[in-house]
């Protein structure tokens, strides 16, 4: 009985080492503004410092936006999409609609950042993309990755619609995956949503492979 309650101790005292993160809301609420933001709590204050300073720049953004009066309603709201020993993923969007308009617009980015040094990661950490065009025509049109909807719906990249550029907002899926998160209508019409092209660990390894 000694012996189990020692490993059971041991087993408590290891938890704090795996340096996992806890993610709290952070709410602000305004006349026709309500902005709900992650707030992580890690073991090492500075890097949670670090990552709570950044985050803090997207809130203060809109709600600059909306003290200027750029628009007449808006609102906030974010997800936790992985997380494990090293990596922390979030997604943040900011909602906003101007008087008048046919409907409102949002904007969501990606942050993933490493929980030991508190440092935003580009994408280009885990797959390199040379351009564009190598993401459209070997990416999504030669199918090595997938292009989804706002609901996780695969749907092809049609006709009139290009890759402009490579997305630097992205978040972690797990098991090695990765997605890029494009804006409403950049890839297709506004009733898709956001749409996101998926990387799989086989489609990483290949445009590793296109970079030799």
């Amino acid at each position: 009985m000694k012996k189990l309650f020692l490993l059971t101790l041991f087993a408590i005292m290891l938890i704090p080492s795996l340096c996992l993160a806890y993610v709290d809301s952070g709410e602000q609420n305004y006349t026709n503004l309500k902005l709900k933001y992650p707030i992580v709590y890690l073991n090492d204050q500075d890097v949670q410092n670090k990552i709570n300073t950044d985050i803090a720049t997207y809130v203060y953004n809109l709600k600059g936006r909306y003290d200027a009066g750029n628009f007449y309603q808006g609102s906030m709201k974010y997800s936790l999409k992985f997380e494990d020993e090293n990596y922390i993923s979030l997604t943040i969007t900011s909602y906003w609609y101007n008087a008048g308009a046919a409907h409102g617009m949002y904007e969501t980015v990606g942050l993933v950042y490493d929980k030991h040094t508190g440092n935003k990661i580009p994408v280009s950490y885990f797959v390199p993309i040379q351009s564009a065009e190598q993401l459209e025509n070997i990416g999504i049109r030669g199918h090595v990755t997938k292009l989804y909807n706002q609901g996780m719906k695969q749907i092809p990249l049609r006709n009139g619609w290009d890759v402009d550029r490579v997305s630097e907002d992205y978040y972690l899926g797990g098991n090695g995956t990765i997605y890029l998160i494009y804006q409403p209508y950049e890839l297709a019409s506004f009733a898709d949503g956001n749409t996101y092209i998926e990387f799989t660990p086989q489609a990483i390894e290949y445009f590793k492979r296109m970079q030799h």
